[in-house]
């Protein structure tokens, strides 16, 4: 079974993607948790790996509610995923599809989003640049790969626990890549004037400027990505 890429290099990690005919065989692999998340298309579950008792965030998908540019936006997310390797993204673990729906086996993150955690305490001025830090290096590690993330907002970004570090509590990972896009392709989805996004982050709290802002001045500094 893969476990969790936390490398910083750009090759192909190998992701098994297995087509099944029942779902018997996801659930002879896997413990159903709890409900941890829901979108239109899909619900996300906490489940646990029956052989190595690990914890994993499972993203199920109806195809048939999703219909055709909900799977190709999906097709898009999980082919990127495949591609990057950073510590301060969701790693995707195994893809497993089913006539009628897709499951995505990805990293439990324990702290949920960041605006949870925002929610319940005011993080200090030194912590909001620890998480701008890592946030910034991870964007600047997909815009390397020509990798536009496009929906940078707090609910896609997640607290984790460090590997390296049990007293880290901001360990961010940047998830949702269903409107990310790809540079310099051919056709319209590698094109980037599509008016996409959250909305109430782009009007009326302005995020994108200020991330942008402050991912421009971090930039300028090399020994702070």
């Amino acid at each position: 079974m893969a476990t969790p890429a936390n490398r910083r290099g750009g090759e192909e990690k190998s992701v098994p993607h297995i087509r099944i005919t029942d779902e018997k065989y996801l659930w002879d692999n896997y413990e159903e948790g709890e409900l941890i998340g829901q979108g239109t298309f899909g619900k996300v579950f906490k489940v646990r790996h029956k052989e190595t008792g690990v914890d994993w965030a499972m993203k199920v998908i109806n195809k048939e509610k999703a219909g055709g540019q909900g799977i190709k936006l999906l097709e898009r997310e999980v082919t990127i995923l495949k591609r990057v390797q950073h510590e301060n993204i969701i790693a995707l673990n195994e893809v497993y599809e089913s006539p009628k729906r897709m499951y995505l086996m990805m990293e439990y993150c324990e702290g949920g989003e960041l605006k949870d955690g925002l929610d319940k305490s005011i993080y200090t001025e030194s912590e909001t640049l620890t998480i701008v830090r890592k946030l910034a290096s991870a964007i600047k590690y997909l815009h390397k790969l020509d990798i536009v993330h496009r929906d940078l907002k707090l609910e896609n970004i997640l607290l984790s626990q460090n590997p390296d570090d049990p007293d880290d509590k901001l360990h961010i990972k940047v998830t949702d890549f269903g409107l990310s896009v790809v540079k310099g392709g051919v056709g319209h989805d590698n094109m980037m004037q599509d008016f996409c996004g959250t909305p109430i982050y782009m009007c009326k709290y302005k995020l994108v400027d200020l991330w942008m802002k402050v991912y421009l001045e971090i930039l300028k500094q090399p020994n702070m990505v």
